[in-house]
C-alpha cells in the first residue's frame, strides 16, 4: 500500500494494478483516494480498476470523474456508471452526449440505452445529429431500446424544436442530419394528426 504514495506515478500505477484483485475495504477506500491524484494515469488506472467491480456503493464517488479534464478517465467513469440503472445517474449522464471526446459521447448514448431512462430522449433525438456516425448510431439504437415509439414522445418532439435552429448551420453536414432526423419527426407528427 505505500507504493501507492510514490512520487512516481508509473511506481503508483503499477501499484494499482498489483492491488486490482484485492476487494477489501482498505484497498478500495486507498484506490478512491487517488481519484484526486494530479496524475491522469493514476486516476485511469484506480478507475479502471474500481469500475470492474459492480459495486453501486461506488457511484457517489464515479460521479466527479464525469468531469475530469482526461477523455479516459470520463469514459471509465461512463462505462462504470452505465451499468447502474438509476434516473439521478442517466440525468449527470446526459450532459456528455456533448463531450468533446466522441468516444465519451457513444458510451454515454449506449448506457442511456442500457438504462431505459424515458429522460433521456430528447437528449439522445439531439445526438441524432452529432458529426460522428458513430455516436449518432448508437443513439438510434438507444432510443430503440427506450422506446420503440420513440418518434412519438413529447421529448422527441420537445427536441424537434431545438433542432430546426440548427437549419442554419454553416456545416452542410450538420444541415442534412437535422434534416433527416425533422423528417422523421414530422411524419410521426402528421401521422398522428392524420388519424386523429
Amino acid at each position: 500500500l505505500t507504493a501507492l504514495k510514490d512520487p512516481d506515478p508509473t511506481v503508483r500505477v503499477s501499484a494499482i494494478h498489483a492491488l486490482s484483485k484485492d476487494a477489501s475495504a482498505e484497498v478500495t477506500l486507498k484506490l478512491l483516494g487517488l481519484f484526486r491524484d494530479p496524475e491522469s494515469c493514476v486516476r485511469l488506472a484506480a478507475a479502471e480498476v474500481l469500475a470492474k467491480r459492480i459495486d453501486p456503493a461506488l457511484a457517489p464517488e464515479f460521479l466527479p470523474m464525469l468531469a475530469d479534464p482526461n477523455f479516459e478517465v470520463r469514459l471509465s467513469a461512463v462505462q462504470f456508471l452505465g451499468r447502474i440503472c438509476h434516473p439521478q445517474i442517466a440525468e449527470a449522464l446526459l450532459p456528455l452526449l456533448a463531450d468533446s471526446d466522441s468516444d465519451v459521447r457513444r458510451a454515454v448514448a449506449q448506457a442511456l440505452g442500457t438504462m431505459g431512462e424515458p429522460a433521456s430522449i430528447e437528449g439522445l433525438v439531439l445526438a441524432l445529429t452529432d458529426e460522428e456516425r458513430a455516436v449518432r448510431q448508437a443513439a438510434e439504437t438507444a432510443l430503440g431500446r427506450i422506446d420503440a415509439n420513440w418518434v412519438a414522445s413529447e421529448a422527441a418532439q420537445r427536441a424537434s424544436s431545438q433542432l430546426e435552429a440548427s437549419l442554419n448551420d454553416p456545416r452542410g453536414w450538420v444541415r442534412s442530419a437535422v434534416a433527416q432526423v425533422l423528417a422523421k419527426l414530422h411524419a410521426q407528427t402528421s401521422g398522428i394528426q392524420a388519424v386523429g
